[in-house]
């Protein structure tokens, strides 16, 4: 590797296109370096946004089902009391009404909902999707070449 740099200084020493020729060559080597960096942190934001995504979806979905639940032990809960309320009808305080069931389970989805959905906004929350750190090392080397005319 030493020996191909000193060859080529020496040769570009002598021919001044051939040291040009260098130049331009290194020149389409970084841009393209910096191309496929820019691609490999795209795909790498894309399966974290992926990620974040499917976690927030399925928060949003459990979150959904809880509201379901809740919304069964609402209509189960009025009807026990006016059946109670009009009938007089004694509930033995040893059972769990129908309510209470479905109340106890769509308050245990609307937990695991919350908590998935406050983690997904958190994953999308910790990272930016767009590539920050080769898009500015490009731009940075455009500005570059644009200066040194």
């Amino acid at each position: 590797m030493a020996t191909e740099v000193q060859n080529r200084t020496e040769r570009g020493a002598d021919n001044p296109a051939t040291l040009l020729s260098g130049i331009a060559n290194d020149l389409q080597d970084l841009i393209k370096q910096q191309l496929l960096l820019t691609r490999k942190e795209m795909e790498a934001d894309f399966r974290r946004t992926s990620e974040a995504a499917s976690t927030l979806a399925l928060g949003v979905s459990l979150s959904l089902v809880a509201l379901a639940f809740l919304g069964l032990m609402l209509a189960h809960g009025l009807h026990l009391m006016f059946a109670t309320a009009t009938a007089q009808i004694a509930i033995d305080p040893s059972s769990l009404p129908l309510c209470g069931c479905y109340g106890i389970v769509g308050i245990l989805f609307g937990v695991a909902g919350g908590i998935l959905v406050y983690a997904g906004i958190k994953k999308f929350a910790s990272f930016n999707p767009l590539p920050d750190e080769s898009a500015a090392a490009l731009q940075e080397n455009v500005q570059w070449l644009m200066n040194k005319k």
